[in-house]
């Protein structure tokens, strides 16, 4: 049975009333900080309030208390975004799902997070914060350096977009964003090489190895392309093929690990 004060400050938010919600809650709260619907209660008014620094602290309380409660999770997730923490939302959906919700009901979660992260996209304080850094090999020393891009381009939007679309393992809208980033920057790797990943997701190695091949003839520095070309090979029973470029990755990249499954083809 729901504490009288608690019903009382439950109501006056379902009002809108959200000073009195908030003073009942507050009252409640020095009384038993541990309580799941307080903490919960706050956390929606400060969310509401825009809270952003304190809302997730309420929310991840109310969660620890009352996992079995479903709108905890969306509120922590909605709290963590607010505070522009993608990382932890992410979390909370890995989290929710071991611990039992309904794929269907974290795809609301899953809402949140990509309508959050084309806000940020679509911020300039966020774009400016933003730097891709691209990994190279330096010749035959085999030494590694970064190459900090310090000037922000249009395209580098696009590929965070993609990047975070990858994370969430939305590959519908990856493949679609793929697949625009491939035909405006069809110079830059990058959407040729998650096309690829795409149709590896849909078992259609035939069409991933040409985009793989595509995005390593303009990165043939990036090791990580000629792995996934040797894996189209052996999946499409192209051996030959397989074995001549495992070879030069061998020659070209004596510093990588291989995957192991390579052993048993070629070594």
């Amino acid at each position: 049975m729901i504490d009288e004060d608690i019903e009382e400050g439950i109501n006056y938010y379902k009002e809108g009333d959200y000073v009195k919600s908030k003073e009942i809650f507050y009252k409640k709260y020095k009384i038993d900080k541990e309580n799941p619907l307080v903490n919960k209660f706050i956390a929606l008014i400060l969310i509401n309030e825009k809270d952003k620094k304190n809302a997730w602290k309420f929310a991840r309380k109310a969660l620890e208390k009352n996992p079995e409660d479903r709108e905890n999770w969306v509120i922590l997730a909605q709290a963590f975004l607010q505070d522009n923490k993608i990382d932890e939302a992410k979390m909370v959906v890995v989290q929710a799902l071991k611990n039992g919700l309904s794929k269907t009901y974290v795809v609301q979660i899953e809402k949140e997070i990509s309508r959050r992260i084309n806000d940020l996209l679509a911020s300039s304080s966020f774009a400016i914060k933003t730097k891709f850094i691209e990994r190279k090999n330096k010749g035959d020393k085999n030494k590694e350096y970064f190459k900090k891009n310090t000037k922000i381009e249009p395209h580098q939007f696009e590929a965070l977009e993609i990047k975070n679309l990858h994370n969430l393992k939305n590959y519908k809208l990856l493949e679609i964003k793929s697949k625009h980033f491939s035909k405006s920057y069809p110079d830059i790797s990058y959407g040729w090489e998650y096309l690829g990943l795409c149709n590896i997701h849909k078992g259609k190695f035939d069409l991933a190895l040409k985009n793989y091949q595509k995005a390593f003839e303009i990165d043939s520095d990036k090791h990580r392309l000629a792995i996934n070309i040797i894996t189209c090979h052996i999946e499409l029973d192209q051996m030959e093929e397989a074995e001549k470029l495992y070879k030069k990755i061998k020659k070209d990249f004596p510093y990588i690990k291989l995957p192991n499954n390579f052993l048993k083809h070629f070594d």
